[in-house]
């Protein structure tokens, strides 16, 4: 009679590594009165604390931003719901 276990693991646990996810999305970005904040409005939720690169693109420019999530709710824009992201600009950097 068999006992109807497996012999050998069905799965092993790797190490973990680090990595990057590139998500593309388009948003729309507004500059706060300081210049050290942006916000932006898009269709994902943000989660507070999270540090992300913002690449930005227009008039021929291109620059890279790192910046960290301060805040994210639910808005109302044009009739659609997005998600308003704080952002705070850690580094900025024009890209080549």
């Amino acid at each position: 009679m068999s006992s109807k276990r497996r012999a050998h693991e069905r799965y092993q646990l790797g190490h973990p590594k680090d990595a990057v996810l590139r998500i593309i999305r388009d948003v729309i970005i507004r500059r706060g009165p300081a210049g050290d904040m942006l916000t932006a409005y898009g269709g994902t939720p943000g989660i507070v604390g999270e540090p992300m690169t913002l690449d930005l693109f227009g008039g021929g420019h291109e620059a890279s931003l790192r910046v960290v999530v301060r805040d994210s709710a639910p808005v109302l824009l044009d009739g659609a719901v997005r998600h308003r992201l704080t952002l705070a600009v850690q580094t900025a950097r024009a890209a080549s």
